[in-house]
């Protein structure tokens, strides 16, 4: 599927514009995704899953894939297997991975199970801008990409971001406007609230693995928003999960219930001051 978004503002036609395929399942990630690449004035596809990914291509032109590595049905591996085992020229389309993974060696493992490049979520603009640049020239970029990457750094426990890291959200208005910012983070609040029921429910009944999945997508979107204390508490419950540790997955989903519950007072106060910003009258010279 297209979203046909429209920037808020003008922003410099990407030389040159790119047709790209974002392969996500996370709702809030792909709108994310697709905010940034049009605003760069790129033309953006979705695919739900693996699957999709791999049908899009074998069935149309693209200049480049963003590929999440976790998704249902097919994962980032396997779609990318698949697409290298297309005929030429589709098997040699440029795919960069799109984790939330941080742990040391991710990006050799992207690398070694046939993806070009790695970007760690949450996406860094700057990061994702020049990956776009180096790739958009197809499979000739493989010759420019130095032999050890420069990859973002695992995260530091930062207890003075606080509970919202405001400068996050302010990059995130910057980048695609307070009205499509406001709308993202409605978007993420109602995931939010749905994601930590889902959580409870599945410890609940033992169910560790879709705890985990659910951690993980939880992880990669927080940080998009400045939750740093989400996205943290989030990760743990994701490696406490895949080690079947119920004791600290319940625990830490204690925490995260009642951090969640002033996340998401504190970031509708944010979503309300972005509307007002956005409708209030501007002023006119003449």
């Amino acid at each position: 599927m297209q979203y046909p978004t429209k920037p808020d503002s003008p922003r410099p036609i990407a030389d040159p514009p790119l047709r790209l395929l974002v392969a996500e399942d996370n709702p809030v990630n792909q709108m994310l995704a697709v905010a940034l690449l049009t605003r760069m004035g790129h033309r953006v596809d979705v695919a739900d899953n693996g699957k999709e990914a791999v049908d899009a291509v074998r069935s149309l032109s693209y200049d480049l894939v963003l590929m999440d590595v976790q998704m249902p049905e097919m994962d980032g591996f396997e779609a990318t297997a698949r697409i290298r085992g297309l005929a030429p020229p589709k098997s040699l389309i440029p795919i960069i991975a799109l984790t939330a993974t941080t742990l040391a060696g991710e990006d050799g493992r992207c690398r070694a199970r046939g993806m070009d490049d790695y970007l760690a979520k949450p996406i860094d603009v700057a990061q994702l801008a020049e990956a776009l640049r180096r790739w958009g020239r197809g499979p000739a970029g493989r010759d420019t990409v130095p032999t050890a990457c420069p990859v973002r750094p695992a995260r530091e426990r930062t207890p003075g971001r606080g509970l919202l890291y405001r400068p996050t959200i302010d990059d995130l208005v910057l980048e695609v406007g307070a009205k499509r910012a406001a709308t993202l983070i409605q978007i993420y609040c109602a995931e939010l609230q749905t994601t930590v029921r889902q959580m409870t429910n599945m410890a609940a009944q033992g169910d560790h693995r879709g705890v985990a999945e659910r951690a993980h997508s939880l992880k990669g979107t927080s940080g998009s928003f400045g939750a740093a204390g989400l996205q943290d508490l989030a990760e743990e419950i994701e490696f406490a999960a895949r080690e079947d540790n119920g004791q600290r997955v319940r625990t830490r989903i204690a925490e995260i219930t009642q951090q969640a519950e002033d996340v998401l007072a504190a970031l509708e106060a944010v979503r309300r001051e972005l509307v007002a910003e956005d409708d209030s009258p501007r002023a006119t010279i003449g």
